[in-house]
Parts: C-alpha cells; sequence; structure tokens
C-alpha cells in the first residue's frame, strides 16, 4: 500500500497544484469493518423538534445575521485566531486519534471558541471531546455522526469542560489516544471503539459533573449537505457569520489524498484512480483568504499537528460545493 500511495503523492506534486503533498506514513490505509449505522430509533420526542425546526430557525438566523452585518465590509481575507487572539481554544489542534470523531471534535472546538468570544475573553476552557462522543446517544460515536447532532445534543444535554489526550485538564478530557497515526487509518471509524459513557469529573478535576454543565441556546445551519443554492450568497454567509460570532462546523467530501496535505491550498487532485477512499469529514473553519486567484477556507483539522500547516489548513472555497455544509450554535 506505501507504493501505491507514495505513486499517488508523486503524481499529485508533478501536477503544478496550489498545495503539496508528503507521504504520511501514519495515514496508511487499512481495511475495517463498516461504520455501524447511526440509531435513530434514539431520536426521541425530545429531539425530533429541535431537529424539524432547524430550517425555520436556520432561515431567521441569517436574517438576523444580515441585518446585524448590514455595516460590515468583508475583508478579502480573515483569521479567528487574528481577530480573538486572546482566546486560547482557537489556536489549538486536536487530535482525534483511534475513532471517527471529527464531527464531535469541530463541534466542541467551535463552540469553545464561540463560549470564549460571548464571554468577552472570560471564560477559556475547552468543552469536552470526550463527553459528547461518548454521552450523545443519538449521535453515533466514533461510526461518526451528522454534523448538526453534537450541537443539539449541547441544546438539550449541554457539554461539560474538557481538554485533549493526557491533559488532565477540565472535568472530561479526551481519552482516545493518537499512537495509531496522524490521522489514524479509517479501520478505526467505528462505533464499537465508542468509549463507555461515564457522567462524571475526572478526579483531578474535583467539581461536581452538573456544575460543569454549559447549555447552547441555539442551532443553525448556512448550507447543508447536497444543498445548491448560490455559491456567492452561501459564501457571503459563511464570511458575515465567521466575522460576527466566531468559528464554526465545515462538513467536505475528499479522498485519500487530503490525508497526506502537506502545505498550500488543498483542490480536488483529479487522480481519483490512485485513491481507494472517499469520506466526508467535518473540520473548524475560522478564516478566508485568497493566494494567486484562489479563493480558500482556513480549516483547523483534527489529525494533530503533523498534518498540515501545523495542524492547521486551506482548502479551495469551490470544493465538492454540493457536498459540504456549515453548521453553527450560539449561547
Amino acid at each position: 500500500d506505501e507504493t501505491r500511495i507514495r505513486t499517488m503523492v508523486d503524481k499529485i506534486n508533478k501536477k503544478n497544484l496550489p498545495w503539496i503533498a508528503e507521504y504520511n506514513p501514519l495515514a496508511s490505509l487499512k481495511e475495517g469493518p463498516p461504520a455501524a449505522p447511526m440509531n435513530h430509533s434514539l431520536l426521541t420526542a425530545e429531539i425530533l423538534p429541535i431537529i424539524h425546526g432547524m430550517e425555520n430557525n436556520s432561515k431567521l438566523h441569517q436574517a438576523e445575521l444580515f441585518k446585524a452585518s448590514n455595516h460590515l465590509i468583508i475583508p478579502s481575507h480573515f483569521d479567528a485566531r487574528n481577530k480573538w487572539p486572546q482566546c486560547w481554544s482557537v489556536h489549538q489542534i486536536q487530535n482525534q486519534g483511534g475513532c471517527g470523531s471529527c464531527w464531535a471534535t469541530a463541534a466542541a472546538a467551535s463552540m469553545s471558541d464561540r463560549f470564549c468570544i460571548a464571554s468577552n475573553y472570560t471564560q477559556q476552557s475547552m468543552l469536552s471531546l470526550q463527553d459528547v462522543l461518548t454521552c450523545c446517544e443519538f449521535c453515533g460515536g466514533c461510526g461518526g455522526s451528522y454534523e448538526e447532532y453534537p450541537y443539539i445534543y449541547f441544546i438539550i444535554h449541554g457539554v461539560v469542560t474538557g481538554g485533549f489526550f493526557g491533559s488532565n485538564e477540565g472535568c472530561k478530557p479526551y481519552t482516545i489516544e493518537s499512537s495509531c497515526g496522524s490521522p489514524c487509518p479509517p479501520f478505526f471509524h467505528h462505533e464499537r471503539f465508542t468509549p463507555k459513557c461515564e457522567r462524571k469529573c475526572q478526579p483531578l478535576n474535583g467539581n461536581d459533573y452538573e456544575s460543569e454543565i454549559r447549555k447552547a441556546r441555539s442551532v443553525y445551519t448556512l448550507k447543508r449537505f447536497y444543498e445548491t443554492p448560490p455559491k456567492q450568497q452561501v459564501f457571503d454567509l459563511v464570511k458575515r457569520d465567521l466575522l460576527l460570532h466566531g468559528p464554526l462546523s465545515y462538513t467536505i467530501n475528499v479522498d485519500e489524498s487530503f490525508m497526506h496535505y502537506r502545505s498550500g491550498i488543498y483542490v480536488d487532485p483529479k487522480v481519483s484512480t490512485d485513491s481507494r477512499l472517499r469520506y466526508g469529514h467535518v473540520m473548524k473553519l475560522i478564516g478566508w483568504g485568497e493566494e494567486n486567484g484562489v479563493e480558500y477556507w482556513i480549516v483547523a483539522n483534527s489529525y494533530g499537528r503533523h498534518w498540515g500547516e501545523d495542524g492547521f489548513g486551506r482548502i479551495s472555497i469551490d470544493l465538492n460545493f454540493k457536498n459540504s455544509s456549515f453548521t453553527g450554535g450560539m449561547w
């Protein structure tokens, strides 16, 4: 498999694309069991009204967003790390490790940023990826989930604090290690790798679990998967939302080459015959920019610091527009 991937990387780098690929031995593809189906029977009467009301709530949010940002001039470049440098969480990169938890990572990271921003920097705690991953019964655990589901969990149940793997920070720090890779192979993207839900804080925290809970006020989408509204309308909405409220979750379909991204602006390498994997991936969206005529999003990924540009990346704003979505939440 190494020979195949190295060949793919060489082909990409010979195509004069705006990004550089580099063989990532920690991301070698291993076959594993298919992702476990999400248990939709757990979508209770408490949850379904929120899901059904998301369309109206999203339209209302978009209308309010335009009203609140009508005076804004959208800059050509924007980076949340520069606008809110005092928010510690904005600068952090998580490693999801041996688990398909990108959906939970992006949501917890985005809402940590927004919690800090909304509090005018007084709340610096990271929200617990572990809590939403393990205790959201209707989400899907390490097998993956819809990107809006963790936000619904934040509304109904709330989420406690919790830092990175091995950090002992917060109530429930992440417990899944990353020795399997950066990123780990898809073999681990299965619900059977999901840790057990424990509604209690780790001993070093010293706080009661209930006292650590933070509840979100609302969830909304700016574009859902497979929707095809006018591109510029969506891009304008997303940029306004980022400027006013902070980072949000961004889902995109990518192929195996994405695991071997090193730097530059990621575009479709069009070497699909060499790629054996295509998957939906959720990341934290923190900004945008333009270079040599190519517009891009800036993302904070969950593959650790060895991937991309110190854990961050730039993705063509036009990449797989139909198969993309943008979701946020409000405190």
